[in-house]
């Protein structure tokens, strides 16, 4: 009776005839097949020696815990990919090593960054002259103020002409003594010209 190999996966099978007497037959060669990744030499065997089975070049066979980690990288990077929903953003911007801004969720509110399309930055303003009106397409109005002794502003309207000048106290005057009692700028330079005083 002789012995083979059936299988990777089974055991060594009795062949050939029962025990005692003659037998009917037997195996004259063992040969060892095996998948991809795997090389095997010396086979087949028709009298004695050993077959041997190795892996091919490029392949190998991982632990059970190098494989538990394979499998963690694999489901990670789906989540990467889009894959999967379990990713959290700002865990995996912090991951990258990315700071500033780019830790930050998207909102309004204090601590995040604010979108492209957010209406704060599609604003448009106006100016009204007449009557120093600031509008806003998205906010509240504004009314600019004129400026007096104590607070900044605009001037008021002058009201035309050319004599008026503007006080202090945020309004237009005539020149005091209005009439003869002042000379002009011109009429001065003429007596001074002339000897007119």
């Amino acid at each position: 009776m002789s012995r083979y190999w059936t299988d990777l996966k089974t055991s060594w099978q009795s062949s050939g005839g029962g025990g005692g007497g003659g037998g009917g037959g037997g195996v004259t060669s063992v040969g060892l097949s095996a998948p991809t990744g795997f090389t095997v030499t010396n086979t087949p065997i028709t009298s004695s020696g050993t077959i041997a089975l190795s892996f091919t070049a490029g392949y190998a066979l991982p632990t059970t815990s190098s494989q538990t980690n394979w499998d963690t990288a694999y489901t990670d990077r789906l989540k990467w990919d889009g894959g999967a929903t379990g990713l959290t953003a700002s865990t995996g911007r912090t991951s990258l090593g990315l700071g500033g801004a780019a830790v930050l969720n998207v909102g309004t509110s204090a601590g995040t960054v604010a979108a492209g399309d957010d209406s704060r930055f599609t604003t448009d303003l106006g100016y009204t002259a007449a009557t120093r009106v600031l509008t806003s397409s998205t906010g509240t109005d504004v009314t600019l103020p004129i400026f007096s002794s104590t607070d900044a502003g605009l001037a008021p309207a002058s009201g035309g002409g050319t004599s008026n000048f503007l006080r202090a106290d945020g309004t237009w005057a005539a020149p005091a003594g209005g009439g003869g009692g002042r000379l002009s700028q011109p009429q001065v330079m003429g007596r001074m010209a002339f000897g007119g005083f």
